[in-house]
């Protein structure tokens, strides 16, 4: 039986001056990027990236070197699903990241609303062929990097339902980041 994660993370500058900044609904996708294992887009002031053998999908505001990392079950790479991302396909705003783990199939819809610049909306679905390997630490999914962790300011944590909702800024980063997970 499939099983769908949907999460949504939208960055916006500090008091909103990066979210217009490369103009309201910028977006562009770089050429050449359309097939393979790799890609790299802008949505507004950020450039999105992934690269399989990095295992993540990376975050950067225009001018940064801190950016935030997306692993999907990031605890190493037997666990982490994106290290075993065999294909990239990309139509309209979407990028597929398909692949084959040794313990599940998998596909990762990733979308960058052209009319949310910042906004990088993902869906994972999975199969899972037998159960996902101990992890031998727990890492988060979504991560700044490049910062030290008393940079970061978190706002109402709420405890998780049926997924997790999480708002914290970051002044290396320059950017505000809104994290909804639904995990029904």
């Amino acid at each position: 039986m499939a099983q769908r994660t949907a999460a949504a993370i939208v960055m916006a500058g500090l008091l909103g001056a990066q979210l217009h900044a490369g103009g309201l609904g910028a977006h562009r996708f770089n050429a050449g990027t359309h097939a393979g294992k790799t890609f790299s887009a802008t949505s507004g002031p950020y450039t999105i990236s992934f690269k399989a053998s990095s295992g993540a999908i990376t975050v950067t505001p225009k001018g940064k070197k801190v950016h935030l990392t997306i692993r999907e079950l990031g605890t190493d790479k037997k666990s982490d699903l994106l290290y075993s991302v065999r294909s990239v396909r990309h139509s309209g705003p979407t990028y597929t990241l398909s692949g084959n783990a040794g313990w599940a199939a998998f596909s990762l819809a990733l979308t960058l609303p052209p009319g949310q610049p910042g906004m990088v909306h993902f869906v994972l679905s999975l199969v899972p062929k037998k159960s996902a390997p101990v992890a031998r630490r727990s890492v988060p999914d979504v991560q700044v990097v490049g910062a030290p962790a008393s940079t970061i300011t978190l706002y109402d944590p709420a405890p998780p339902i049926a997924g997790s909702s999480l708002f914290v800024s970051n002044k290396p980063l320059g950017s505000s980041v809104l994290y909804l997970a639904n995990l029904t």
